[in-house]
């Protein structure tokens, strides 16, 4: 969003309770230490097979959008929660 141009103010006037509520995370993270963040990334043994997952996951989700693939969007959302909900603690 940074590399919009565009000021945030113009963002937020339209955003979504999502949109909010990670908005919200970020200037979290943003007012910690930077070297903290630095080091954890840098620190992380996985670290590259996360960045190979993540983008690789991103590049499907926009292929998945660009082409119109409404139901293939639904299962994909639908994995993510079942997977997310069945592994926090106490659920």
């Amino acid at each position: 969003l940074v590399r919009s141009g565009k000021p945030y103010r113009r963002f937020a006037k339209f955003a979504s309770t999502t949109f909010q509520r990670q908005a919200d995370t970020a200037q979290s993270v943003f007012r910690e230490n930077p070297r903290l963040y630095y080091s954890i990334q840098r620190l992380n043994p996985d670290r590259q097979r996360l960045y190979a997952d993540l983008g690789k996951t991103v590049r499907r989700v926009t292929e998945i959008i660009v082409s119109g693939r409404e139901s293939k969007f639904f299962r994909l959302m639908k994995s993510g929660r079942a997977w997310l909900l069945n592994t926090r603690p106490g659920s």
